[in-house]
């Protein structure tokens, strides 16, 4: 599909590391997984460094796999129909 999309002339605007990212998003495990992880990664720095409490943490990080476990299912569902 990337390649398909280089050909079409959809990223013709951008140079070859549009191309490359585009390529290693699927990779890393997709868009809604990096933004998840990266979601996670900020709430734990946070909770580091001790501006957020263990409470908010708990939140963030249920909230945010509580995302992502309804983005699939509804990707899954929609993909169905």
């Amino acid at each position: 599909m990337l390649k398909s999309l280089a050909c079409s002339g959809l990223l013709s605007g951008y140079g070859k590391g549009a191309l490359a990212v585009y390529e290693i998003i699927p990779k890393l495990g997709g868009r809604r997984f990096i933004l998840t992880m990266g979601c996670a990664v900020v709430s734990t720095v946070l909770l580091w460094f001790a501006k957020i409490s263990g409470a908010e943490f708990v939140t963030i990080i249920s909230l945010t796999v509580a995302a992502y476990i309804t983005g699939n299912t509804a990707q899954k569902f929609g993909a169905k129909e």
